[in-house]
Order: C-alpha cells, then structure tokens, then sequence
C-alpha cells in the first residue's frame, strides 16, 4: 500500500494552494496524511476517502490559553523551548549564528525554523515511515524528516519566499543549505525559482526540478467591459511586497489626467489601515473599492463579469503569482512587474512587464495601453494559460511523478 505524508503551514485548517493537487494526488497514492504544523482556519473537509488529515503536530504547536496576547507569549516561549532543547542536543546549523546572529530579522527565523524543525522531529518520531513525505513548502522540516525516516523518499515543492531570501529581506535563509541536501528531489513552481536555487546550490542541482502550479478554469472569458472607463482590478495581501499602495498612486495619476478610472482590489493585510487612509484622499472620479479578504468565488465572479479591461500586480519578489494566473485564465490584459517567475506566465501578447522601480508616471501609461488590447489578444492569453496553467494538466503530472519517485532506484 502506497502512502504519502504531506507537511503543510497550516491546510487543511485555512487555505493553502496545495488544496487544488489533493484529488490527483489521491488517484496515485493508497493512503495520505495531510500534517499541518499550524491551525490558521476552521478545518477544510471536502477530501476523498483516502486522505486524512494529523492534527497533533498543530496542537504540539498551539499553546492551551485563549487568550491572544498569552497565545503570543506561549508561542514565543515554546520555540525557545524547542530551540534550546535542539540546540543541546547538537542540532545542525548552530554555526550560522555566527555569521548571522546579530541580524534580529534572521535570527528570529532561526529559532522559528528551529522550534517548528524539533517538533516536527518529536512527532515524526513516533510515526510510522511512509514511503513519501512531501513538504509544501521548502524548510527545515526536511532535516528534522531525514533525521526520523533515513529511508523514507523526502521531497518538495519550492516558490518564493522559500527560495529568495530578500523577501524575508535577508541574505541568506536558515537552515537552506541543511534543508536542500535532506531533500530526495526538489520541485520549483518556476523556471526562475529552479535556476536561482540551482545556481546557488550547483553541486545539489540534479535535484531540483520544475514543475508548474496551475488554475481551475474560472469559467471562459470575461465579460468586456461595456463603457470608455479604465476599469482595474487586483488581488494580493497588502503588505510591503505586494506594493498595492502603488496601484493607488496610478489609479491617482490616471484621474488627475481627466480619465474616468475605476479600481477594484480584493485582498487585506498589514498595510490596509495606510491603504484606506491614502484611498481616502484621492480626487473624486477616482473610484475605488477595497474589497477586503473575499471567498474565492467572489474572486472569480469578479474576474468573469467585473467587466474589467486590466489586472494590475507590484510585487516586489514573486514566486509564480497565481492571481496572474487566473486573469490570464478569463484573458484579461496584465501590468506586472518584472520579477521572479511572473514573465513566465505572461508570455502571451497583450500583458505589460515593467521594472520593479517603475515610476508611477509610467506605470499609469502601461495600465491606460493594457486597457486598450483587444478581444483576439484576450482569447490568446486564455490559450496559453490552457497549455501551460490549467491545474487539470499540471497537477495531473505532478502526482504521477510523484508516485514514480516510489519506484526509482536509491542512490
């Protein structure tokens, strides 16, 4: 009997992109163990029958008081526990303290990644070795696996913060380099990603592969929109990567300069209270609504009869943007930046890719010609995303190649 351990950040409990491989990974394999190391949501249940789902290693995690701020100390205090009980047991990687400890930002990943690696170690510990553990993101998970199944196929998928470390804005992530050699095979969601990695790490190369995420069909083309106006929409966390700020700047832009402009985002974050705050101040045929946190479907709804003519994102750092992917899935024309693996899903006519440090000025101009393209480029930009982005295919493949890896001759 075939059986599969996926380690997640907190699916089935909240979202995670991993939901849409579940029903093909369950084609492929016997028995699989979903093992969130966090609780973010109320539980997702919709599963086949052989998918199950550990939640002792989220409640390992998760301190017993209610309350928000004693949560907070709880959780502080148990990595530190862990920490401490890893380090003393000679855990590996304490020597990147040295060179890296007087960095607060790194340091504190350190002994998140510590405490979540020990943890892992002590469940793991007292599991039964599957044949495959996959971990959904790329982490020191991995070492704490290698250390309990020695045997056991150990691989993952990796996208972007997991990759770049100046996401994280540092210099270096703790624990990569232990992490990428405890892992069998490595699966990037873009062709950047799967270079940047194997540069960095060249003489573990022949592990890291490629493999695309992909999007349901949200359900044909949108709808066009039935007036002159410029009409925007986006969808991303509103946080300092993501630069939502920007789009606002350029919706500003566009209605000083006499256009009737609308813009739609869905998506909240840290920086929503300074988002609403400048939404607040802008001129008056400016029309914008700041959707929030949203259901899926609205997302989907919104792409199909928001009757918009472009999607805007500013990432600073992507790994692959899957809110691209689902705007080039209904053919609507994209502004985006130039970074990371998002060139690779806008490769169809009609999208716009601008430096990372666009001025305003010109990314109000990409967005005024991106509204202009036409009904043809639209159907082009859904037929790529057809061969190259639709989750039916790409995770399809992916399963089978996992379930290959069961049979491939240990080095």
């Amino acid at each position: 009997m075939s059986s599969l351990v996926i380690i997640t950040n907190h699916f089935p409990y909240g979202g995670e992109f991993i939901s849409g491989e579940i029903e093909y990974l369950s084609k492929e394999f016997d028995e699989i163990m979903l093992v969130p190391l966090r609780f973010k949501g109320p539980r997702i249940n919709l599963f086949p029958k052989n998918v199950f789902t550990d939640p002792s290693l989220a409640l390992a995690n998760m301190p017993d008081n209610s309350s928000r701020h004693l949560q907070v100390l709880g959780r502080s205090i148990r990595r530190l526990v862990y920490a401490i009980g890893a380090i003393n047991q000679g855990w590996p990687g304490n020597s990147e303290i040295k060179r890296n400890g007087p960095l607060k930002k790194w340091l504190w990943q350190y002994i998140i990644n510590i405490s979540d690696s020990f943890a892992v170690l002590q469940w793991a510990k007292t599991q039964k070795q599957p044949d495959i553990a996959y971990t959904y993101w790329l982490g020191a998970s991995a070492i704490a696996l290698r250390h309990a199944w020695p045997n056991a196929i150990i691989v993952s998928r990796a996208h972007g913060y997991d990759i770049y470390p100046e996401q994280s804005g540092l210099s270096e992530l703790p624990f990569h380099d232990l992490a990428i050699l405890s892992y069998d095979k490595i699966f990037c969601v873009s062709r950047h990603g799967q270079h940047y990695l194997s540069s960095r790490y060249h003489s573990q190369k022949n592990k890291i592969y490629y493999a695309r995420l992909g999007v349901d069909d949200v359900g044909g083309l949108a709808k066009p929109p039935n007036n002159k106006a410029i009409k925007i929409f986006s969808v991303s966390s509103v946080d300092v990567n993501k630069r939502v700020e920007r789009i606002a700047q350029a919706v500003e832009y566009i209605a000083q300069h006499g256009i009737n402009v609308s813009w739609v985002h869905a998506g909240d974050g840290p920086g929503m209270s300074r988002l609403l705050a400048y939404v607040r101040t802008m001129c008056a045929n400016a029309h914008v609504s700041l959707l929030g946190q949203v259901p899926q479907e609205q997302i989907y709804d919104q792409l199909l009869n928001g009757r918009f003519n472009v999607f805007v994102n500013q990432s600073l750092s992507e790994g692959v943007p899957v809110s691209i992917m689902e705007a080039q899935s209904v053919g609507l024309a994209t502004v985006a930046t130039n970074t990371g693996g998002t060139p690779e899903v806008l490769c169809a006519e009609g999208n716009i890719l601008h430096p990372v440090h666009e001025s305003i000025a010109k990314l109000a101009d990409h967005i005024i010609i991106a509204s202009h393209y036409s009904a043809d480029a639209a159907i082009r930009r859904r037929a790529v995303w057809a061969k190259l982005y639709n989750s039916n295919l790409n995770y399809r493949n992916f399963a089978s190649a996992l379930r290959r890896e069961m049979h491939r001759p240990i080095p």
